[in-house]
């Protein structure tokens, strides 16, 4: 069973989790949360959202695993393999920037609610 930690507020909503990439992405409470960050454990650097890489090949530049969505489902490996990209985006006065990062399912993750950032 995939260990996640967590911590909730008094009213019961999630504050904050803990777990590796590819269980942070699984969990239900957490994808419910509303306006959380992550990071990866140990590190100041908040991402706005973690998806599958399968799903993010235009934000790291690499072209889909087929020419339809059918031939990529066909060619994802095992969800155990999977690797994720942590993205963080946001404006300046010369425009809009992102970062994107690219993990593996091992990697240990936070989940952070956005008010307990600012704490």
């Amino acid at each position: 069973m995939a260990r996640i930690e967590k911590r909730h507020g008094q009213d019961g909503s999630l504050v904050w989790a803990k777990g590796l990439a590819r269980n942070i992405y699984k969990d239900q409470e957490i994808a419910d949360s509303k306006c959380g960050r992550f990071r990866i454990e140990g590190e100041a650097r908040l991402y706005h959202t973690l998806l599958p890489r399968h799903c993010a090949t235009s934000i790291v530049g690499d072209k889909p695993n087929g020419d339809t969505i059918e031939d990529m489902v066909k060619n994802l490996p095992p969800f155990k393999n999977w690797l994720f990209v942590m993205l963080a985006v946001g404006k300046s006065k010369d425009g809009c920037w992102e970062v994107a990062r690219e993990i593996s399912g091992d990697v240990s993750v936070e989940y952070v609610r956005a008010e307990e950032v600012a704490n």
